[in-house]
């Protein structure tokens, strides 16, 4: 029993590190917030576009809405979109 207990204890441990985003690997050089969510950004500069993105991104999902975003190419979609999203999924798994 104790070890069944030990074992549920270190796998909860394991999925918070996980949930917590603790990936050195991830080389995430920078963080900002956004509607108090700490983003974290794997380049060196956030581009503006990106910044707006992810503005637009937060306040879409803190109210259950849709988003849509166009913006050029080179612009960093795809990047403000993952790195939002994932960072989203966190704080939402940390509050609820």
């Amino acid at each position: 029993e104790n070890e069944l207990m030990l074992l549920n204890q270190r796998k909860e441990r394991i999925m918070k590190r996980r949930m917590d985003g603790d990936m050195p690997q991830l080389c995430l050089q920078n963080s900002f917030f956004m509607g108090g969510i700490k983003i974290g950004w794997p380049y060196p500069v956030i581009m503006t576009p990106q910044r707006q993105m992810a503005l637009h991104l937060v306040k879409a999902l803190q109210n259950r809405m849709h988003v849509v975003l166009e913006s050029p190419t080179g612009t960093g979609k795809s990047a403000a979109i993952l790195c939002t999203t994932l960072a989203w999924q966190r704080h939402y798994a940390k509050t609820n």
